[in-house]
């Protein structure tokens, strides 16, 4: 084996370059965000997306997002389905007519 090289702290590379650091992005951070915007879409029912249509298909089913088990299926979307409770800090409801609205199933 080789020398070891020491490792750096994150938050010291992740720091933008004016204060320091590298301005590397927060993998982390950005993978969160990534994921959030296609949990979004299946949320929002993406009308021209052929992934959405799929996890509607066969992930979903007669369910919805904040219904589906995380205990089935793929390890990504048991990571993707742990991110309601991100997404959940962020959604304001408009009533309307109150047509489309369930108290059981809506967050």
């Amino acid at each position: 084996m080789g020398p070891r090289i020491g490792a750096i702290q994150k938050d010291l590379v992740c720091r933008p370059y004016e204060e320091g650091g590298l301005g590397l992005r927060d993998v982390q951070n950005l993978n969160q965000a990534l994921m959030s915007k296609h949990l979004w879409d299946v949320i929002r029912g993406k009308q021209d997306s052929i992934w959405v249509d799929w996890i509607f298909q066969n992930r979903l089913r007669d369910q919805t997002v904040w219904t589906a088990s995380e205990k089935k299926g793929s390890w990504s979307w048991r990571k993707l389905l742990k991110l309601r409770a991100v997404l959940l800090l962020h959604i304001q409801y408009r009533i309307g007519d109150g047509v489309n609205l369930s108290l059981w199933k809506d967050p």
